[in-house]
């Protein structure tokens, strides 16, 4: 199958973030826009986007690839990673001390901007955390204390300026994303999730775990294969830890019941998302789409 298409939507796709891409990042971040599945060498990759280059579909600058008349974005990101490294890099190390602070996180991980290093100065700080087992809904009250202590928790009805967002909380045994959260965006956003603390391998774990649906979204999304061994407890622990966690979800779910629109809430799992993005973006595309014929 011909690539260029393929790196066209690519580009598209990020430049509604505002985002170009190196050579690199959009080898290892292509789209994949059909449902048979190809590999895609270096050479074929190559040969596709110096095509579009010389049609002026594509240009280059700095190393930066973006499409033809958008090249602005290339200098927005250049200033905001000299944002990001200068003034939001100690933020993450202090979440980084925060949640090494709670021995129940098995791993936990940077998504969104933030992860891109493409992010304003007042943005947020989305997190993706996974627990142990009968732990998920203890954890999220431990670090709803800290972070409202620390000034740093968002809220429904508040702006979401440097607050730290949780907005994947993940058990150890339940990692596979529900069909519902299974789209273009969520794909995007879980490949680019950086490791900030706990066992780096969880992260190839995750991806394993949804390579099923992950591989419709990203063509040249890598697979590492990772087994983890689940640690036993003895049956009056977890036991008491199932406890103390139904009571923990109940607690919660009694002030998060009537604010849940696009997020799902399970006893397992925790996605908050305030609106549907996916649709948000696609219905970008097809305005672009619609300007440039």
């Amino acid at each position: 199958m011909d690539c260029k298409i393929n790196i066209f939507f690519t580009l598209l796709y990020y430049n509604l973030f505002h985002f170009p891409l190196t050579k690199k990042e959009i080898f290892f971040r292509m789209i994949c826009l059909s449902d048979k599945h190809f590999v895609l060498t270096i050479n074929d990759f190559d040969k596709c986007l110096n095509f579009l280059l010389r049609k002026k579909v594509v240009l280059v600058m700095n190393g930066f690839y973006s499409l033809w008349g958008i090249e602005k974005n290339i200098i927005e990101r250049k200033k905001k990673e000299i944002i990001f490294s200068n003034f939001r890099f100690h933020e993450i190390e202090l979440i980084k001390k925060v949640l090494n602070l709670i021995p129940f996180i098995k791993s936990s991980f940077l998504t969104g901007s933030s992860a891109l290093h493409f992010s304003l100065i007042d943005d947020d700080y989305d997190l993706m955390v996974i627990v142990t087992k009968e732990k998920l809904w203890f954890v999220r009250f431990l670090l709803l204390i800290i972070t409202t202590i620390m000034n740093r928790r968002r809220s429904y009805d508040k702006s979401g300026k440097k607050k730290w967002c949780l907005n994947i909380l993940l058990e150890e045994t339940h990692l596979i994303i529900p069909k519902e959260k299974r789209n273009l965006f969520s794909a995007c956003q879980l490949s680019n999730m950086v490791f900030l603390t706990g066992d780096k391998s969880w992260k190839h774990f995750f991806i394993a775990k949804n390579y099923f649906w992950l591989k419709k979204y990203l063509l040249n999304l890598s697979n590492e294969c990772c087994v983890k061994e689940e640690r036993k407890e003895s049956n009056f622990l977890f036991f008491a830890w199932i406890l103390l966690n139904k009571i923990c979800f109940f607690c919660q779910w009694f002030f998060l019941k009537n604010k849940i629109s696009y997020e799902i809430v399970k006893k397992n799992q925790i996605f908050f998302h305030p609106q549907n993005r996916n649709i948000y973006f696609l219905d970008q595309i097809l305005l672009f789409l619609k300007k440039k014929v």
